[in-house]
């Protein structure tokens, strides 16, 4: 509880005095309705007070995806970041309440299906 009260306060600091950095080594996709294996994807989670980046290494190099926060709750299940990337797609990450934090969970569309997609990251 702790954490997600600094989470909160973090949010509420001037831009660029801080941000949180996690790192997830392992990823699923979907892990609430069919859990896929786990993927070793090393990506960083990047939050401050208005964006959050993820960056990926890929063996073509390094990839990031910057979501803008547009709105912060603290709900029932978790901290909701609710977010627009720059096609003005909606995204949702949350922080889910954890006595330590170890996954935060990303929603969007797919681009294909038009189905909710959960990608799960397992963070350090």
């Amino acid at each position: 509880m702790k954490k997600v009260i600094f989470l909160l306060l973090l949010f509420t600091l001037p831009a660029g005095a801080q941000e949180l950095i996690f790192q997830s080594p392992l990823t699923q996709t979907s892990p609430e309705v069919f859990p896929s294996q786990f993927e070793e994807i090393d990506r960083i989670l990047y939050f401050d007070s208005h964006s959050i980046t993820i960056t990926t290494v890929t063996s073509e190099g390094m990839e990031f995806e910057s979501f803008d926060i547009q709105e912060i709750s603290s709900l029932e299940q978790g901290l909701f970041f609710f977010c627009l990337t720059g096609n003005e797609e909606k995204i949702t990450i949350i922080i889910p309440h954890q006595e330590k934090i170890e996954i935060i969970d990303l929603y969007r569309r797919s681009p294909e299906t038009g189905e909710e997609l959960c990608v799960r990251f397992h963070v350090d």
